[in-house]
């Protein structure tokens, strides 16, 4: 692979998805490669508050935000209307963003990679319908990432029912239970 000049990172906009992003993002920047970082406005208005020094120098890693589809605080609380809008409103914005940074007449560095938290998968759809590079980030630890990917397993086994939950009284327990009675 050719040395990166230009990474897009975009988190999944959530508590725990946006910290170890930027951090890759701010080690990968220092490290000589532009980053833009892509928030949802609600987002990049927290980090603002909190750091902004991170806004001071946009040399090498710049922050662009996008909205999120959302009109309230209150909208933002239904959890699978927000992940539907947020879907339909950021994927078409990000089409356009990387239109314009690839633009063969525009003065940026063409987006080599885009590195998307895996939660936000349609992101590296987006890349790959553009010819670039993807890479799934996971923010969690490498348990939980094993644990999402072998539910089917899980499922399929008798451990847990489609609706995740722990099927009732599974054989060896019943027996364990019994036999301290």
């Amino acid at each position: 692979m050719a040395r990166l000049r230009h990474v897009l990172a975009l988190p999944f906009p959530a508590q725990g998805h946006v910290t170890p992003l930027l951090k890759l993002a701010l080690w990968i920047a220092e490290h000589g490669v532009k980053v833009t970082f892509v928030n949802s406005i609600v987002v990049q208005d927290k980090l603002m508050s909190a750091s902004p020094e991170l806004f001071e120098d946009q040399s090498m890693l710049r922050f662009v935000a996008l909205p999120d589809g959302m009109d309230s605080d209150e909208e933002h609380k239904d959890a699978n209307t927000w992940v539907e809008r947020y879907v339909a409103t950021v994927s078409p914005r990000l089409q356009e963003l990387i239109k314009k940074i690839n633009d063969p007449d525009g003065d940026d560095e063409k987006i080599d990679c885009v590195i998307s938290d895996v939660t936000a998968g349609w992101a590296l759809e987006v890349a790959e319908s553009f010819g670039i590079e993807a890479v799934g980030f996971w923010p969690a630890g490498a348990s939980c990432l094993l644990l999402q990917l072998h539910i089917p397993k899980l499922i399929e086994d008798g451990v847990i029912n489609e609706d995740g939950k722990s099927k009732p009284q599974l054989p060896y327990v019943k027996d364990e239970i019994e036999s301290h009675q």
